[in-house]
């Protein structure tokens, strides 16, 4: 008996073609700075431009690295607090800001920082440094981009406490996420799919005692 050819295929090119067009394309690396930069005091700053081919979403991946005893918040000197503010600065706008114990006096605090932003610290016994590692998603612009990281705070020389960054990555793009077209797509292939199974199973037909 002649038997017409299946739709199963065609149902996977549909699902293969939707989960193509939803999934996310690799990011390009717009900046990358492997290793440790050179060793700023408290009260030191780094500017880094990087460029862009278009307006859209990003994310920054980088380490604060303390040596000596660089302070979170609420790290008393003497009578008075000593705390070190750590801000990332995006084209003139504040993007982060924190105060981490990486060897020094304090506690960790996020002062402010985008939805979505991970943050990792790591401190080693007091006057021994320790590292913080974040993962921060941004907006670029198009064209020149200007990334500036800042320590501020009370100044107590670079042999007691200093700080650098670490393995800086700066990549375009986020994970896409389908359109509701392609939800719709997504759904009809599912059904197509679910469909072309049902009619390839064999029919068991009921057999007289």
């Amino acid at each position: 008996m002649f038997k017409s050819p299946s739709r199963l295929p065609l149902s996977l090119s549909v699902l293969a073609l939707v989960l193509g067009a939803s999934a996310p394309a690799s990011a390009a690396v717009l900046l990358s700075q492997p290793g440790v930069s050179p060793f700023r005091p408290i009260s030191g700053s780094y500017t880094y431009y990087f460029d862009a081919s278009a307006d859209g979403a990003g994310t920054l991946d980088f380490g604060l690295v303390g040596r000596g005893g660089v302070d979170g918040h609420g790290a008393v000197c003497g009578v008075s607090t000593c705390d070190d503010t750590f801000t990332l600065i995006l084209n003139g706008d504040d993007l982060f800001q924190g105060q981490f114990r990486i060897g020094g006096q304090g506690v960790d605090l996020v002062l402010f920082a985008p939805p979505g932003s991970q943050t990792s610290v790591s401190s080693g016994a007091p006057g021994a440094g320790g590292t913080a590692t974040l993962s921060l998603p941004a907006l670029f612009r198009q064209g020149q981009n200007s990334l500036t990281f800042v320590y501020n705070g009370r100044e107590e020389g670079i042999d007691e406490e200093a700080w650098a960054i670490s393995d800086l990555v700066v990549r375009d793009g986020l994970a896409a996420i389908p359109e509701p077209s392609s939800w719709a797509l997504l759904i009809t292939g599912f059904g197509l799919a679910g469909a072309a199974l049902r009619r390839r199973a064999p029919r068991r037909d009921g057999q007289a005692a």
